[in-house]
């Protein structure tokens, strides 16, 4: 199933760098959209009378894949990828070009992978002298992107742009879902976000009859899911000590001094392997305050579901509010802030974000979605998903501010009501006068701006 949805304004900026003759890197995580946003450009640039050329690096498994595409009689590797970079007035679009360049790899011309990239590198330069249309590469490698940016072609880093591909939005996310699966739509992206695949994969279980819950947990869970294939594949290839690590974080494990205490080896190494995929993100809180995160909150949240002896399992209703609902989703952008960030809240009152421990609090029938903790000092955070907030989110939070100064021993000294889709007239006038601050998406998309962090908002 292929559906592309207002990806417009990444499509915009890659139409004006085509314009410009400027080549471009895309990368991005799998599942993110990368290949649709691009077979996009590739129809809209045909439709502004531009010759283009796509080519899925996982389509071709061999260097004369390549030479029939290009109707070259070549056999020789450089002669082929030189015809192919020569084609100066058709735009190249090169898909998973990592895995494209493992192709050329060989013992008798390229004996490595860095003297393909190399190679290429010297091709991309002599095409940009003779003013050739725009080289378009893209790939989920993206440690490996990174790598040939700073080493290979490093001479031609002014003219290549990295364009990196985030989550969709959540308002783009759920157009998706509409199109897709219909009334179901706000459950689906509180439980995989803005990511395409995801999407896609959620609707159709629940396009044959299943729930939301019934179709994450079946898609996570049962040998035949199809994430839970998906995240095999991804965990197959990781090193014993790298998974243990991983299962540590998904469990909240996530400080180094802490992960370390909990195994026999060296963690430094098998982190910086992680770090390095984009499996893992560090958040520096301090000198000597490090901790690291699963960036996938859907891959941490299969992590969790994997029984493990030492480790046991979450159930599938303890994972939703841990790290896949939107209160998750808040409290790990509040974890990563590390400085001092002040915005305009929704009514236009001041609000300063402080570094702070972050913690869920629930206790009998107290539930808090987020307290920010530093010192003596609290700052109670309500959360809302569905549409409008209405006025009895207010009094929850009240209710949850007075629960954390009589009993925690706590100074609240700011409540927030967080609602992704805006308030009801009643809350915000009730808001001003009980002197709590709101955040809806505009406020959150500042905080990423300022952070320049990208959690999907």
């Amino acid at each position: 199933m292929t559906v592309f949805v207002d990806r417009e304004k990444e499509l915009g900026l890659l139409i004006e760098y085509v314009q410009n003759r400027i080549d471009v890197i895309v990368y991005g995580l799998r599942g993110i959209g990368k290949t649709m946003l691009l077979e996009e450009l590739g129809k809209r640039l045909k439709d502004m009378g531009k010759e283009t050329l796509f080519i899925n690096g996982y389509e071709v498994v061999s260097p004369e894949d390549v030479a029939t595409m290009i109707k070259s009689e070549a056999t020789d590797p450089r002669i082929i990828l030189s015809e192919l970079f020569s084609k100066d007035s058709t735009v190249i679009i090169i898909d998973e070009f990592a895995a494209f360049m493992r192709i050329f790899v060989g013992k008798r011309v390229f004996p490595s992978l860095r003297r393909v990239a190399m190679f290429i590198r010297t091709l991309i330069e002599k095409r940009r002298r003779r003013g050739g249309e725009s080289i378009i590469l893209c790939s989920s490698a993206i440690g490996l992107v990174r790598r040939l940016a700073k080493r290979y072609f490093a001479p031609l880093f002014r003219q290549l742009k990295m364009f990196y591909l985030g989550p969709m939005s959540l308002e783009d996310a759920r157009r998706l879902a509409e199109k897709l699966c219909g009334e179901y739509s706000n459950e689906v992206i509180e439980l995989v976000r803005g990511v395409p695949f995801y999407i896609v994969k959620m609707c159709e279980e629940i396009n044959i009859g299943r729930k939301p819950i019934e179709a994450i947990e079946h898609l996570l869970s049962d040998p035949n899911g199809d994430l839970n294939i998906y995240f095999q594949a991804l965990y197959d290839k990781l090193s014993p000590p790298e998974r243990y690590i991983l299962h540590l974080i998904a469990r909240g494990v996530s400080r180094f001094s802490k992960i370390s205490e909990r195994v026999t080896f060296d963690i430094s190494i098998y982190l910086k392997r992680l770090l390095l995929s984009d499996i893992v993100r560090k958040i520096r809180k301090g000198p000597k305050e490090v901790y690291y995160e699963i960036n996938d909150p859907v891959f941490k949240a299969w992590l969790a579901l994997q029984e493990i002896p030492s480790l046991g399992r979450l159930s599938i209703k303890s994972l939703i509010i841990s790290s896949l609902s939107f209160e998750a989703m808040i409290r790990e952008m509040f974890r990563e802030i590390t400085t001092k960030i002040e915005i305009e809240d929704f009514l236009g009152q001041k609000v300063t974000i402080r570094p702070a421990r972050v913690v869920k609090y629930s206790k009998g029938k107290v539930d808090i979605d987020a307290l920010l903790i530093h010192g003596d000092k609290a700052v109670v955070v309500e959360c809302h998903f569905w549409g409008p907030a209405k006025e009895e989110k207010i009094e929850q939070l009240l209710k949850n501010a007075r629960y954390v100064e009589d009993n925690l021993g706590l100074k609240v000294v700011d409540k927030i009501l967080i609602s992704y889709f805006g308030f009801e007239a009643q809350t915000t006038n009730l808001a001003k006068k009980q002197g709590i601050k709101l955040l809806a998406a505009q406020q959150l998309r500042e905080i990423q701006k300022i952070t320049k962090k990208n959690w999907g908002f």
